[in-house]
């Protein structure tokens, strides 16, 4: 996380389901030159051995299985979301604090740069797909844990199998849809995929994410 009250820093930051892992939330780093001036690459690399967290190729902080409690470490595919968010004079004050105070609106607009973004997918390790392409995640608010991730649309991949994925058919555009059943239905407040209770991804779960960013304030 990039602050713009603080163009020489960048963060650290980690929650469990809304709530901040304390061992590393607001763990700061100082940055060689400020962010507003030149793109700084921020990393994030998830197995199932261990999650880092880079700056500018270093790596900032990483745990290892075991060192965080076991619920605590990512269970479902990841979601990555990029873009600028700000306190209002209605936040906390320590969230006021911690982010340098409420924006000047008039001095505004306040942009993010992101100049590229990066993903490789590590989990499934699918070598082959079936024909469209198209791999999915197959999950829903009852899955306990990434082992019961299923991955449909993966025709070859070497390891142990994962779960038995629900049957997928063509959607007629030569891509896969998935079909209804044996499928969970989503609850009726699931929201899709923005809730992060039901959905399906075209990928695999495990990710190593990298992002060159820099913040454009206005004069």
């Amino acid at each position: 996380e990039l602050l713009g009250a603080y163009d020489n820093q960048a963060q650290t930051n980690y929650f469990y389901d809304g709530q901040a892992l304390f061992n590393t939330y607001n763990d700061t780093y100082n940055l060689e030159t400020s962010s507003f001036d030149a793109p700084q690459t921020y990393a994030v690399e998830w197995t199932d051995q261990f999650l880092s967290f880079s700056i500018n190729d270093t790596v900032r902080k990483i745990w290892y299985l075991g060192e965080i409690p076991a619920e605590k470490w990512p269970q479902t595919p990841m979601q990555v979301k990029l873009g600028v968010w700000s306190v209002g004079n209605d936040s906390d004050p320590g969230t006021i604090a911690w982010a340098g105070g409420v924006p000047d609106w008039e001095a505004g607009p306040y942009k993010a740069l992101f100049t590229k973004v990066q993903i490789e997918d590590y989990a499934g390790f699918c070598n082959e797909t079936d024909e469209g392409g198209q791999v999915e995640y197959q999950y829903d608010e009852r899955t306990v844990g990434w082992q019961k991730i299923r991955i449909a649309g993966c025709k070859a991949r070497p390891g142990t199998e994962l779960q038995t994925p629900s049957p997928v058919q063509s959607s007629g555009d030569g891509g896969a849809s998935q079909t209804a059943t044996p499928t969970p239905t989503p609850p009726p407040d699931a929201g899709g995929e923005e809730n992060g209770a039901w959905a399906t991804r075209s990928s695999k779960m495990g990710v190593g994410v990298v992002m060159m960013l820099a913040w454009l304030l206005a004069a």
